[in-house]
């Protein structure tokens, strides 16, 4: 299934390519790269009360990228009418862009009372070629222990292929992807993706003694897209093996944004069907995500959570668990998810909810990266552990550390010392920051 996959991203992948270098550009202007500041989404300038017609489009910033391929990223066409609304989410859109590394749109008023756009972009690099940008790969292998190499935009489609390679104890994992904007007639942008991954678990938490291994390989595809200025949207399908056991899976989710975007609420929903009739089962999340500005380094951020995984016995790779690092998307930094790598944490179970508060500082701002400092909390409980053993307690983890953040990366790395404050347990460790909202 693995090797089926990765064939089929790479035909995708040469089709793109192809697809998009016989298009000519179609835009007013095309103006080489001016300063834009990173940001975790697109700088915008709201255009006036009334809504003006759009007279023309410009794209800045493409050098690999096909400017038709950023205009229609943005979704606007002349002599569209721009409302406030359509601004916002065609801003929204256009950062979404694969290939770009930070975004602005930007609008000037015409003398014949119309509005002309500016779409500015700054690309990825194509792939790490700088010491800087070796350093980062390498940092994050140091800290978060995988490798990931993206080659971004080398049919000048806006397109990024990546892979990772995880080569830890007990729970090695190989994945490849691709997003592509605006794939054929498919909204938004498109992605593909396949894995092998293998984890190892220990029936008694805390006991690694006697461990068992579960694999999974999965190929699946997804489109996202913003329908409004508001909510994005995604949904998906795959083929998943655990073990055995193949699947078919669908998935879906929404991304909505509230108080000028401070507030982002998501919920998502998985359901798979065993090929061979068995049983099926399903997992959903609810995410509630909070900043106090909209920077990349916001000074606070909060996140609060639920994850179910239901069926009468959904896989373990399903289960949600909360870690100190390198686990599954909680954080807990007191309480290590492994014990050489094997799964033996009690706060492991088919239910989860959990909840972070984080305060960042800002001390030191270099040409490459962001050096802060951050104080944290995490709480975690688990439900419907392994083997019918009662709910987890609820752990409290509190703890501070080290951030360092890379514009060119769209994350930081992150290391922290937690204490837990029901236990007195104590742990140091590492892990990547993602993009906001969902961070972990």
């Amino acid at each position: 299934m693995l090797r089926l996959s990765v064939s089929l991203i790479v035909v995708i992948l040469l089709f793109v390519g192809f697809g998009h270098s016989s298009v000519a550009a179609q835009t007013t202007g095309v103006k080489p790269p001016s300063r834009a500041r990173p940001s975790d989404s697109a700088e915008s300038v709201r255009p006036a009360t009334a809504a003006p017609a759009i007279e023309a489009i410009d794209v800045e910033g493409a050098e690999r990228t096909d400017p038709k391929v950023v205009i229609d990223a943005v979704g606007l066409r002349p002599p569209h009418v721009l409302t406030p609304d359509a601004f916002e989410r065609a801003a929204r859109k256009l950062d979404a862009l694969p290939a770009a590394s930070s975004t602005a749109l930007t609008q000037q008023p015409t003398r014949n009372g119309g509005v002309r756009l500016k779409a500015s972009i700054e690309e990825r690099a194509l792939m790490p070629k700088a010491l800087e940008d070796w350093a980062l790969v390498a940092g994050r292998a140091l800290f978060v222990g995988d490798v990931k190499i993206d080659i971004a935009g080398p049919f000048g489609a806006g397109e990024v292929f990546g892979t990772s390679f995880r080569w830890a104890e007990n729970r090695p994992r190989v994945a490849f992807d691709l997003a592509v904007p605006g794939l054929g007639p498919l909204p938004g942008v498109t992605r593909f993706e396949a894995s092998w991954d293998r984890q190892t678990y220990a029936f008694v938490p805390g006991d690694s003694t006697f461990g068992f291994r579960q694999t999974r390989e999965r190929a699946g595809i997804g489109v996202s897209d913003w329908a409004t200025n508001w909510l994005a949207w995604r949904a998906g399908a795959a083929f998943d093996r655990f073990d055995d056991t193949d699947t078919v899976a669908v998935n879906a989710g929404i991304d909505t944004r509230y108080m000028n975007d401070l507030l982002a609420v998501l919920l998502g929903v998985e359901g798979w069907s065993p090929t061979n009739g068995g049983r099926r089962f399903t997992q959903a999340d609810l995410l509630g995500a909070w900043r106090s500005n909209r920077e990349p380094a916001a000074p606070w951020n909060a996140v609060a959570g639920i994850t179910v995984a239901s069926g009468d016995a959904p896989p373990l790779a399903l289960w949600p668990g909360a870690s100190a690092g390198r686990g599954r998307g909680v954080l807990l930094r007191a309480h290590p998810l492994h014990d050489s790598g094997i799964v033996t944490s009690e706060v492991f179970g088919r239910q989860m909810a959990y909840a972070t508060v984080e305060r960042m500082f800002v001390i030191k701002t270099m040409k490459i990266a962001t050096i802060s400092v951050a104080g944290f909390t995490d709480m975690a409980k688990a439900w419907r552990r392994a083997d019918g053993l009662d709910a987890s307690p609820l752990h409290v983890d509190v703890g501070g550390g080290l951030r360092v953040n890379s514009p060119k990366t769209g994350g930081m790395i992150r290391i922290d010392f937690g204490y837990g404050l029901r236990d007195g347990e104590k742990q140091l460790s590492a892990g990547w920051i993602g993009r906001w909202p969902r961070r972990y």
